[in-house]
């Protein structure tokens, strides 16, 4: 939901957005000034109950750069907090020469906040957005300053009331709806059966019950992320009500930044309760444009000088052992990252991949720790009497005549596993060997060039057995011509490859042609297209120059069924 007021030069505006009380009344206002540089700005009597409010207080501008105290908005009721942001525009304003500073009157209190740039938002040509501020009692008065050689063109205060909330009480576990119809998922590998369970949270409903934070009405869709991102707001740390706080930064990244939805898929506050941002599988906005293949988690907080609450802690590694675990993400390994192109942590700060303090200076260190508590969730099974299931089943090498495999050993106390194999079919799997305790590799020799095999494995303890690992996905053969559909050939060139491929079908279906490309662990990388065939043979071109150098299958698929031919990327 986006709002937009003309902004008339020379001129001050007030808008106020009201939504009806149920749990909590949110409000919001926004004040507008322009002038060529703020030194000399007049009020313009734009409404005549504004008019007369000005008149009454005898208020007016002063000539130079302060801005004469102006009334706050949201005096009739005792707003428990006020969330404050600015967006300013200027051609040349530089941080380390220019200073905005707002000033809050309270009776004889004085808070200044010195206007910092936010990290999270794109400050995009002449247009600058501040962080996120926030204000316990809402002040009787406020202005600003400006200091520096630049100048400002025009400015927008945005006031925002959250509103009360009701106590939260314990979170309930609310099941997330499915991300994405079963036609988005493409390959026939299974999300990890993972034995740590989501954890409680509140969802939208919880923490906005009058509906007046909506999700993305069109969102995008992520179904196989390959990195968490973890941030922290930079905002306030003490709050008597965090949901109005999720509330506060909703508005802030929706009204102010532009934003289809909250930024970030979930936040925790510093008690440990976990809150749906835009929910599991969904496109964020957090990761300086570069979110895809990513999932993002807020600790709620300014971790520049303070370290995170242990409530807030534990609640992020219980989280990360359900989100790691049941997308198949080793928590302590580091894995290429198509969006930035950068190889990173699987468990990544924002700043390992901007330019960004974000999550703050005493929270960063902490990471190590974080992946550490994940894992060894992970590996206690998060529940005592469960046998925790092995994960990111991947290929490690594959010739003409012998496959080998590793995965992750999740469970201190296995008696050993046993790997499971379906030839060129997905859904005939039968055991080929057991494995004693601690096995994490296997390479198997019973196998056959021009094949494809299909990989599970799973632990057990007695004669309990875990949930089964993901499927990983063996061609024993490198060549042009590595499958067939509808009778026909489906051949790939050339291969290996610096980046560009040509697919070549030759067969008798007519219609549409489904392409996507996957890595060793079967995950998506390259999202479906499709391609009309209208006659015998087909070409079509194949661009693999954003990958890195590695293996991967190119899947294609033309009515029920489907083709895989093994690629390198060299």
């Amino acid at each position: 939901m986006k709002k937009n007021t003309t902004i008339a030069v020379m001129a001050f505006v007030a808008c106020l957005f009201l939504v009806g009380d149920v749990e909590a009344q949110t409000r919001r206002m926004v004040l507008k000034a322009a002038n060529k540089d703020i030194r000399t700005v007049s009020i313009c009597e734009t409404t005549e109950e504004f008019s007369k409010y000005v008149k009454k207080k005898n208020l007016r501008y002063l000539s130079g750069r302060l801005m004469t105290p102006l009334m706050t908005p949201f005096q009739d009721r005792d707003t428990i907090a006020l969330a404050v942001s600015i967006v300013w525009y200027s051609q040349n304003w530089t941080p380390s020469a220019d200073t905005i500073k707002l000033n809050f009157f309270l009776g004889d209190l004085v808070s200044s906040f010195v206007i910092s740039q936010d990290g999270h938002a794109l400050q995009k040509d002449n247009r600058h957005i501040s962080e996120l501020m926030f204000m316990e009692k809402s002040p009787f008065f406020y202005g600003v300053d400006f200091t520096g050689p630049s100048s400002i063109d025009s400015l927008e205060i945005h006031f925002f009331d959250p509103g009360p909330s009701l106590k939260p009480e314990t979170p309930t576990l609310k099941p997330t709806a499915p991300i994405h119809p079963s036609s988005l998922i493409p390959h026939p590998s299974e999300r990890s059966a993972c034995s740590c369970p989501q954890p409680p949270f509140q969802g939208r409903l919880d923490w906005c019950p009058d509906g007046s934070c909506p999700t993305d009405p069109t969102p995008e869709f992520v179904p196989d992320p390959t990195h968490v991102i973890i941030h922290h707001t930079a905002g306030t740390n003490v709050a008597s009500d965090w949901a109005a706080v999720v509330r506060s930064i909703w508005d802030f990244h929706v009204n102010t930044n532009g934003w289809d939805d909250i930024g970030y898929n979930w936040l925790v506050d510093p008690n440990g309760v976990l809150y749906e941002g835009r929910g599991d599988g969904r496109l964020g906005a957090h990761f300086c444009a570069q979110n895809g293949k990513t999932t993002g988690i807020c600790v709620m907080g300014d971790f520049t000088s303070i370290q995170p609450q242990a409530a807030a802690l534990n609640t992020l590694a219980d989280f990360l052992a359900w989100e790691t675990c049941d997308e198949n993400i080793d928590p302590l390994d580091t894995s290429f990252h198509s969006g930035s192109g950068l190889v990173l942590p699987n468990i990544s700060g924002h700043r390992d991949g901007c330019q960004t303090s974000c999550p703050g200076d005493m929270f960063y260190p902490l990471l190590p720790s974080v992946r550490q508590a994940t894992q060894d969730n992970i590996v206690n099974g998060c529940e005592a009497d469960v046998v925790a299931a092995p994960t990111v089943l991947a290929i490690t090498f594959v010739s003409h005549d012998k496959v080998s495999l590793k995965w992750l050993d999740n469970s201190s106390t296995e008696t050993g596993f046993i790997l499971e194999r379906s030839d060129n079919v997905d859904n005939n799997f039968s055991p080929i060997v057991q494995l004693p305790a601690n096995s994490t590799t296997f390479s198997d020799n019973g196998v056959s060039p021009n094949n494809t095999y299909f990989y599970r494995v799973r632990a057990k303890q007695g004669s309990a057995f875990s949930d089964y690992s993901n499927v990983a996905v063996a061609i024993t053969s490198v060549s042009s011509a590595a499958s067939q559909l509808h009778g026909g050939s489906l051949t790939i060139s050339p291969n290996p490859t610096s980046g560009q491929v040509f697919l070549s079908l030759e067969n008798q279906w007519i219609g549409k042609t489904e392409v996507a490309v996957f890595d060793g662990l079967g995950r998506l990388l390259v999202p479906p297209f499709y391609e009309v065939k209208n006659d015998e043979k087909q070409a079509i071109q194949l661009d693999l120059s954003d990958l890195p150098a590695g293996l991967y299958w190119v899947k294609m698929v033309q009515g029920t069924e489907a083709g895989w031919i093994k690629i390198i990327r060299n």
